[in-house]
Order: C-alpha cells, then sequence, then structure tokens
C-alpha cells in the first residue's frame, strides 16, 4: 500500500497526499493505515484474508454513522481489498467514569435502535458444530441455557472490546463493524460489563442508564450472557494463537 496507488481515488479530488503511516496497534483482520492529506485524517484498512461481509460491514457503518455513533466510512474497494474512512480522534479507556459509563449505554442503546432487515446471528450453531473443538461442551450447555430466557434481537456491535470504542470529550464512536450482526441486545451489555471488569454497582449503573424505566431488566440473564461472552473469548483468544504460530512459522 502506497500513496502514488491512493491517489487513484476520486475521493481525494482537491487535496494532496502527505503521508501514510502504518498504525501501531493492528486489527487481527486489517491492516490499518493513517493516511493524512492537506484538507484531513483518514483511516486505510486493508483486509486480510478471511470470509467476512466487508459490504455489509460498510452499509451498517453507513448508518451507524448517520446516528452519531461510528465513523464516516467513504470507500469500499473490494476489487482491492481496502476501505477508506474519515479518521476520528478519541482515546481507549481501560476504566470508566459514571458519566462513560452512561453516555456509552446511551450510544448502545442508539445502536440497538438501528434497523437491520437480518436473521439472527446462530452464534450456537457456529460455535458448538463439533464436540471436539475446545469449549464446545461448554458452549453447549450455555446455550441451552438460553432458552430459559425471551430472545431480544437487536443489531449488535459483536465485538465491543476497549480497542473498539474512542472516547473523546463528551464524544463516543463505535469503531470496526466487520462482525457487527443482529444477536440479543445482552450479548453487547454484558460483552461491555466483561471487558471493562464492571463491578456489581457499576453493572447495575450501566444496565440501568441503558433500559428505560418501563423495562425489565434481567440480570439472571446477563449473568448467563457475560459466561457466553467469557467462554467465546477464550475461543477466539486460542484461535488466534493457532493463527499467529502458524504464520510465524
Amino acid at each position: 500500500m502506497n500513496i502514488a496507488f491512493l491517489r487513484r481515488y476520486a475521493l481525494f479530488a482537491g487535496e494532496e497526499l502527505t503521508s501514510l503511516t502504518l498504525l501501531e496497534n493492528q486489527g487481527y483482520n486489517n491492516t490499518n493505515y493513517l493516511l493524512e492529506s492537506t484538507k484531513h485524517h483518514y483511516l486505510v484498512r486493508v483486509f486480510g484474508k478471511s470470509l467476512l461481509e466487508r459490504r455489509r460491514e460498510f452499509h451498517i457503518a453507513k448508518k451507524a454513522f448517520a446516528k452519531g455513533i461510528s465513523q464516516e466510512p467513504l470507500l469500499l474497494d473490494s476489487a482491492n481489498n481496502l476501505m477508506i474512512i474519515k479518521f476520528t480522534k478519541g482515546e481507549h479507556r481501560a476504566k470508566l467514569t459514571q458519566r462513560e459509563l452512561q453516555g456509552l449505554a446511551r450510544k448502545l442503546r442508539t445502536l440497538h435502535s438501528i434497523p437491520c432487515h437480518q436473521k439472527p446471528y446462530d452464534v450456537a450453531k457456529e460455535y458448538t458444530a463439533s464436540s471436539k473443538e475446545p469449549f464446545a461442551s461448554t458452549l453447549f450447555l450455555l446455550f441451552k441455557k438460553r432458552k430459559n430466557f425471551r430472545q431480544e434481537p437487536v443489531l449488535c456491535h459483536h465485538d465491543l472490546n476497549p480497542r473498539n470504542i474512542l472516547f473523546h470529550h463528551h464524544s463516543i464512536t463505535f469503531i470496526d463493524w466487520e462482525y457487527a450482526r443482529v444477536n440479543d441486545r445482552y450479548f453487547d451489555l454484558a460483552s461491555i460489563v466483561v471487558e471493562f471488569g464492571l463491578e456489581r454497582k457499576e453493572t447495575r449503573f450501566f444496565v440501568r442508564a441503558y433500559f428505560t424505566c418501563k423495562e425489565k431488566i434481567d440480570f439472571n440473564k446477563l449473568a448467563l450472557y457475560e459466561k457466553i461472552y467469557e467462554a467465546l473469548c477464550e475461543r477466539w483468544l486460542c484461535e488466534y494463537a493457532h493463527a499467529k504460530a502458524k504464520k510465524d512459522k
């Protein structure tokens, strides 16, 4: 990837591209660059080899941007496996204040209100397909318990770890929409609780900021989804370690 290649896009007409820098923190499925011009800063994401649906990702990110919760996706070039996004300033947080928790809950509520005409993602089918796979038996039992709770399908980000949330002054932005899909709203809620290590008091504050006063909060369901998310994270970490070891050979 180089500036000469990027100059071909009509998107950059009227501005001079000045630098292209490989970012220090990289994702699992992409190689990310900061592109600077005389007018703007951009994020260039070059896709790795994966089966992710990039058109869907681009479409969902556009909807999220319209709601004020995402960076602006500008261009998807499927032929050259890249996406160009308006760069957004922000910092990642490891711990959250009450104000940030409240703001995050409201942004998540906004995300979950975006209409998305997709079938709910069958995460149980994907991750319990083979009893020989690590964590399959644990996940099978956890997924089985979901039948005891009412399902609430919404558009979920599905990857709300701290690296995919930017805080800037009073704004909060979600980034990297490659795993976004329809799932139960408690999946995203649980991921925030687990990823930020929320204590019981913080969890209750966050969840109550998310739900309206007329809605019933099911803390037992939340606890189940926390266990599901933790088990899936173990599975994903194993997959990542295996893929990295294979790549390093």
